[in-house]
C-alpha cells in the first residue's frame, strides 16, 4: 500500500463510524465492505477535498475500494 491508506481509512471511519465497515477487505470495493452508496460518494467527495483533486467516477461493475484510492492517491498527490 502507498503512504495514504491510513488517511483514506479515517475519512471511512470519520464517514460512517468506526467499526462499522470490513477496513480488513483493502482490494474489495467500497459498496462491499459495509458503505452504503451515499457513504461512498461522502468518502470520495471528502478526499477529493481533503487533497484538492478530482477523482473519477467509476462505473457500477469498477468501483473504488482502499487499495484503488491510495494508488490513485500516490500518483496525484505531490
Amino acid at each position: 500500500m502507498g503512504s495514504y491508506a491510513e488517511e483514506i481509512i479515517g475519512v471511512i471511519n470519520e464517514t460512517c463510524g468506526e467499526g462499522t465497515c470490513d477496513l480488513s477487505k483493502k482490494d474489495t470495493p467500497l459498496v462491499e465492505i459495509g458503505l452504503d452508496s451515499l457513504d461512498y460518494v461522502t468518502v470520495v467527495m471528502a478526499l477529493e477535498d481533503k487533497f484538492d483533486i478530482e477523482i473519477p467516477q467509476t462505473s457500477d461493475n469498477d468501483l473504488w475500494s482502499i487499495t484503488d484510492l491510495d494508488k490513485f492517491l500516490a500518483s496525484k498527490v505531490h
